[in-house]
């Protein structure tokens, strides 16, 4: 593995390209898309052969925290912030 790693150093050092074709100084494109529901946001991201999905869900005003003591009840709204 070591070997190998230096190999393909040594070329990307003389001959100052990538494995896959690009130069040193060149970066891959971007794309991304975001898509938004009333409680969800789906992102998606791709730059060259890497691909992320991100899922958020956020809660409504109905969401929260029921506090059922002997003394106190109460709701502890979840802290929301971007």
């Amino acid at each position: 593995m070591l070997l190998e790693k230096e190999a393909v150093r040594e070329v990307m050092l003389d001959q100052n390209t990538r494995l896959d074709g690009r130069k040193m100084d060149e970066v891959r494109a971007i794309w991304s898309e975001v898509v938004t529901c009333p409680a969800h946001t789906f992102g998606f991201i791709t730059r060259g052969e890497t691909q992320s999905l991100t899922t958020v869900t956020l809660g409504t005003k109905l969401d929260a925290q029921l506090i059922d003591g002997a003394i106190f009840n109460y709701e502890k709204k979840i802290p929301f912030t971007l």
